[in-house]
């Protein structure tokens, strides 16, 4: 529901409906999340309300049940109470299949289930004793860790990839930033004829500047580090078909089976130019989404090592429902595919039956938990004392001098005494004569 509804009735239905159920997937999408963001999910309680009174004017009465109307608490809920992942039920669900699958007798189904959940509660206690004898579901080693899988194969690079490799890792190589500036300003001063344009001019920078860098480097005193960058890596590398990084399991499209491990996405910091012609372009966050084709482990002659992915991107764009498509028949920037490793992040495409587009969809890692993403170490406690005294907690912040046990959110009800005490006269008599 928070990511495939989507897809599913953005041609289908009508505009009207499908921006609403659009609407509620991403209200469920953010619900789902795993870590609380108290700004945002007070801005829920409000949109909510408004997408149920939208559905109100497409649906009849019959669809809102109980089970409707109670998703505008959900957002409060998850304020007061946590994130949903403690308190739904899909735990719950797993569990009692491993019950079930404990079943060996189905004459006998509850001694089979006491006798499973024993014979797996004697296993886990002996094997927390087996450390250092034989590998263990709490001794192996994690299966997301960083680094390629499998030992690769050695390969030679031909020219080209060799170029468009090593000129990604000058050009986002800290070390090298005040050379990008002398040689901008040699080729500003020193351009071709005709090149006269700030396109063309960026774009002869581009393709000779590891040329350039490497002649203006041979005669200076300048640190190892910046003169082993400007020899360049050689021209035999590892090649990988799947590496782990951020939390992702990345596999070169040639080699996927079953799952889509092949979709990256990368923010960059680009110089943009609407065209050819313009001779004021902006430095903006553009974001590129293609399919990974190719994992190459550049070696520096043993001084540095850079793990690169070559991708093939594609042209975007975004629908009236604020979606993200992709089409996989243009492709842009042929010549500048690669990307460090590190920069990289994992979506999966989706592709839509009434064209050539497909639906990008964001993933999160499983064990990643962006909490306080924004903040300094020294200002995380300040943050969770602010959050403990926002105004949701103060109604349930009481005096310790002064305890109160009444409700004070609901109006009361007002008993008259006397009339308790004509009714217990009354049935006084009548417990006498059944005590007789």
């Amino acid at each position: 529901m928070q990511d495939l509804l989507k897809i599913a009735v953005r041609r289908v239905l009508p505009k009207e409906v499908a921006r609403v159920l659009i609407k509620l997937s991403s209200f469920f999408k953010i619900l789902c999340s795993k870590v609380i963001n108290v700004e945002l999910f007070e801005c829920l309680d409000v949109e909510i309300a408004l997408i149920l009174c939208e559905l109100e004017r497409i649906f009849p009465p019959s669809f809102f049940v109980i089970m409707v109307h109670l998703s505008i608490h959900l957002a409060y809920e998850a304020r007061i109470a946590g994130p949903v992942h403690y308190r739904w039920m899909y735990p719950i669900e797993r569990f009692l299949l491993k019950l079930k699958n404990y079943v060996r007798n189905r004459r006998y189904p509850e001694g089979s289930i006491a006798e499973g959940y024993i014979a797996d509660e004697c296993l886990t206690f002996c094997s927390r004793y087996l450390d250092d004898d034989i590998q263990t579901k709490f001794n192996k080693p994690a299966r997301s860790l960083d680094g390629p899988v499998g030992d690769g194969v050695m390969t030679s690079l031909d020219p080209l990839t060799w170029e468009q490799a090593h000129r990604y890792v000058l050009f986002n190589s800290e070390a090298i930033k005040p050379f990008l500036k002398q040689h901008e300003e040699f080729v500003f001063s020193h351009n071709r004829q005709g090149s006269t344009r700030k396109w063309n001019k960026a774009n002869d920078q581009c393709l000779t500047f590891h040329e350039w860098f490497e002649d203006r480097v041979r005669n200076l005193d300048v640190s190892e580090d910046v003169k082993w960058l400007s020899k360049g890596p050689n021209t035999v590398a590892r090649r990988f078909s799947a590496y782990a990084i951020n939390g992702y399991k990345f596999v070169i499209e040639s080699r996927e089976r079953k799952t889509q491990n092949s979709g990256v996405m990368v923010v960059s910091s680009t110089v943009k130019f609407r065209s050819k012609k313009d001779e004021n372009p902006l430095v903006e966050n553009v974001t590129y989404y293609g399919v990974l084709k190719d994992i190459i482990e550049l070696d520096y002659y043993g001084h540095f090592k850079f793990v690169l992915f070559k991708c093939h991107w594609f042209q975007i764009k975004q629908d009236g429902f604020g979606l993200v498509l992709i089409n996989f028949q243009r492709l842009i920037y042929e010549n500048d595919p690669f990307v460090f490793a590190s920069q990289v992040k994992q979506v999966y495409y989706t592709k839509d039956p009434n064209d050539d587009w497909h639906v990008v969809t964001n993933t999160t890692p499983r064990d990643l938990f962006d909490i306080y993403g924004d903040l300094e170490n020294e200002d995380v406690e300040k943050h969770l004392d602010d959050q403990l005294r926002s105004p949701m907690f103060d109604q349930f912040t009481v005096n310790e001098d002064e305890n109160i046990w009444f409700r004070d959110d609901v109006p009361g009800t007002t008993i008259d005494a006397s009339l308790i005490d004509e009714e217990e006269t009354r049935e006084e008599p009548r417990q006498e004569s059944l005590d007789d």
